[in-house]
């Protein structure tokens, strides 16, 4: 159990705050907080040490300030400190229900993604689900990372595999101990069928395919790299080029010999070094692999499009023209297709070549700069472009003329020819396969392949132990859901509840059951889905469901400590009351419960129903410069004007009171929303400002303002000022005023209402 937040420094708007007077926490705790005063940096707090994840923390370090995060809380089995961006010891067994939870876990605006869907089937399979999800995720990053490995080795089988034959056909063939003497005797056969042969064995053309960029050349010229700054980069250049040390490999070396802060050569002492932080920040492996990735771009250009790989085409361009030399003996008016290479070809291939060089170049000078492709680079692209189109109409003719050839060739083919020639084939496949440098490059791929097969088995007996596991979970959580969401009583319940293993890794799966009709969580505004079925109050109130279901289900929940953030938002009047049942029922069973809201009238009720001597009621309060957790009384504060007519226009809308008293009831709106807008936001309008100033200052608000957020809702503000002012100045109802229209009376309470998220 949380005792005291004993002091809270440099974290998010705590700038010092050190605990005073009587503030520690009993089973049942009510935080009241308005908006920006430190409920969500004080779940942040809780959740860092709940993970013992530090981050929560460090991001919220106090601008402005010098100075790292501290925290110093009291539990009830000692203290917990974070000093030096670590936690002593950590609190796990805390359970929190806020933003971060939602956007996590449950949905992030009005959608659900593969994220959402990951988290949540952690939260339900609790912890031994996760240990074997975990196991199922690890196999499953082990069988990725060898599926590059096998690749290259199935490729290297592959280049030497004959055209027609299969890579399993080729590893099975049998070894031929007399497949020399077997080829030779079959090369004569083929050679004693004369002519016929000579015409079968020529070759036909071949068409030609101009060299490209790499696939990834304008990926890794435009890509660059977040993680490490130019000033980084910067600082150890100048470093090496100043101390000329040659190179930067030693550098890295070293550094992987610092122990302690102690400089590995001098023992010298280099903590706060800031040439060491750019070392550390320069020699990040993955930028390494960055950098690395940038060097071998000019080379993989230079290969790609060498004069050797275009000169290629003139050798295949050469070959067809002898080709077709031997065919016109056999085929009338068969002409060779005229290209000039060295102008349609060569020069803009060349061209290309060396602009693709230079961008890969500048890239390599500047890694971090994006580099774009300019006007000469696009112009010399397009050139490749009409090259292409030359070659585009020479493979057509190369096509065509294969077709005459090819007719020919059947048309003197024999049954006694084909077969020979297939048997030559197989032969010479078997011959290629039991060579000493092929029999190696097989082995090596059986073997990966091997290792392969093995994890994927490991990952199938792990899949199906966790698939028990998840089933009985899945299916108690869906059961626990329904049953919250009876008590709210919704439109809607939860469906198929289950998991699938989409991108490899086990995430949860439900559907939406409204009118006896499932509704898909994704989709699109065409058809039924979460995005255009559920209210904001719905999915609220889905996401308490989920939150609350899975806390059931927790066996040790009589020691979790709960920490609830404005569970209540966007609920209305019978939801809200519903989350007050479930509060209390969660504080019978849970070893403590932390509510915090905006919302002092929500904190009332809960107040109210609960009545026990151990419950403490507190507040976020701006102390000094920073925010403090102070003593609140809950009973005084909820005393005052606002809170009675705020009260009062509820009891109109949803009871009926008042219909007797309707010009009390109209004179009660300016007030109200007067109130509402400086709880909302305070410290933005002046003492005496009020509805009208109000209205005009969120008009001209500018967009750093945090009024300017009411700018969605000035055309409502207005319309209940304007309806509002001939009972605002005249405060007496003198018989022969115009009559209160009750139904306009009505709609105008349910506007304010509904502005204010009561309605």
């Amino acid at each position: 159990m949380i005792k005291k937040f004993i002091s809270l420094n440099n974290i998010g708007r705590f700038h010092n705050y050190r605990c005073k007077g009587d503030i520690d926490f009993r089973k049942v705790n009510l935080l009241y907080a308005g908006n920006g005063f430190g409920k969500t940096t004080l779940c942040a707090v809780l959740r860092s040490v709940q993970e013992g994840n530090p981050n929560f923390l460090l991001e919220r370090n106090t601008l402005g300030k010098e100075g790292d995060p501290e925290a110093h809380i009291r539990c009830d089995n000692g203290n917990v400190k974070f000093i030096d961006g670590v936690w002593d010891k950590t609190i796990p067994n805390i359970a929190i229900f806020d933003e971060t939870f939602i956007h996590e876990n449950v949905f992030t605006g009005d959608s659900i993604d593969h994220e959402h869907r990951r988290n949540l089937y952690r939260v339900i399979v609790g912890k031994q689900g996760v240990e074997l999800a975990r196991k199922v995720e690890e196999l499953n990053e082990n069988i990725k990372k060898t599926n590059p490995n096998l690749k290259i080795k199935r490729d290297a089988v592959e280049s030497h595999v004959p055209k027609g034959m299969s890579i399993e056909q080729f590893i099975t063939l049998h070894k031929d101990e007399d497949i020399d003497v077997n080829i030779y005797r079959k090369e004569s056969k083929i050679q004693s069928l004369g002519n016929a042969e000579a015409i079968h064995n020529t070759s036909l053309l071949d068409t030609i395919n101009i060299p490209t960029l790499p696939n990834n050349f304008e990926h890794i010229l435009v890509k660059t790299f977040d993680d490490v700054s130019r000033d980084a980069e910067t600082r150890v250049k100048e470093h090496v080029v100043k101390y000329q040390l040659g190179g930067d490999e030693w550098i890295s070396i070293g550094l992987e010999h610092i122990r302690a802060d102690t400089c590995p050569f001098c023992e010298q002492n280099i903590e706060g070094s800031v040439i060491i932080a750019a070392y550390r920040d320069y020699f990040n492996q993955a930028y390494r692999s960055f950098i690395h990735e940038v060097e071998l771009l000019n080379e993989q250009v230079q290969y790609d499009l060498s004069d050797h790989a275009i000169l290629g085409l003139r050798e295949v361009i050469k070959e067809n023209e002898r080709r077709i030399e031997f065919w016109k003996k056999h085929i009338e008016h068969l002409n060779a297709p005229q290209v000039e290479f060295e102008r349609d070809i060569y020069t803009p291939l060349h061209a290309l070549c060396q602009g693709a060089i230079s961008l890969a170049s500048k890239k390599r000078q500047a890694p971090l700069d994006v580099i774009s492709f300019d006007d000469t680079f696009l112009q010399l692209r397009q050139q490749v472009c009409n090259a292409q189109e030359v070659t585009k109409s020479y493979n057509k003719t190369i096509e065509m003329l294969n077709q005459r050839i090819q007719k020919m060739k059947d048309s003197i083919a024999s049954g006694n020819l084909n077969e020979t020639e297939k048997a030559m084939w197989h032969l010479q496949a078997v011959k290629k396969r039991y060579a000493p440098q092929i029999m190696k490059i097989v082995e090596d791929y059986k073997l990966a392949k091997k290792a392969k097969e093995t994890l994927e088995e490991e990952k199938r007996s792990a899949k199906e132990e966790l698939d028990q596991h998840s089933e009985t979970m899945i299916a108690e959580y869906q059961e626990g859901i329904n049953k919250l969401l009876d008590r709210f009583n919704p439109e809607f319940r939860i469906a198929n509840a289950g998991r699938d293993y989409r991108g490899g890794v086990p995430r949860s799966n439900y559907q939406l059951l409204i009118n006896d009709t499932t509704i898909e969580l994704g989709g699109n505004d065409q058809q039924p889905c979460f995005k255009n079925t559920l209210s904001s109050g719905d999915r609220s109130t889905l996401a308490l469901a989920l939150f609350l279901a899975k806390l059931e289900q927790e066996p040790d929940i009589g020691s979790k400590v709960v920490v609830l953030d404005d569970p209540f938002t966007s609920l209305d009047r019978f939801r809200r009351n519903c989350t007050r049942d479930l509060i209390r029922m969660l504080a019978e069973k849970a070893e403590q419960v932390i509510v915090l809201s905006h919302d002092p009238l929500f904190l009332q009720i809960i107040w109210d129903q609960l009545n026990t001597s151990n419950m403490k009621t507190l507040q976020l309060s701006k102390v000094g410069n920073s925010i403090a957790i102070t003593e609140w009384d809950i009973e005084e504060e909820t005393k005052n004007l606002y809170f009675k007519q705020h009260d009062s226009l509820m009891s109109f809308i949803y009871d009926g009171k008042g219909e007797n008293d309707l010009f009390s009831i109209a004179t009660m709106i300016r007030p109200v929303m007067e109130g509402w807008l400086r709880y909302r936001y305070p410290n933005q309008f002046a003492p005496k400002e009020w509805l009208g100033g109000m209205t005009k200052k969120i008009q001209e608000a500018g967009d750093d303002k945090p009024i300017s957020q009411l700018k969605d809702i000035f055309d409502d503000l207005y319309d209940i000022k304007e309806y509002t002012n001939k009972y605002h100045h005249n405060q007496i109802n003198p018989s022969d005023n115009e009559p209160i229209d009750q139904t306009e009376l009505e709609g105008y309470v349910k506007r304010t209402l509904k502005l204010m998220g009561n309605y």
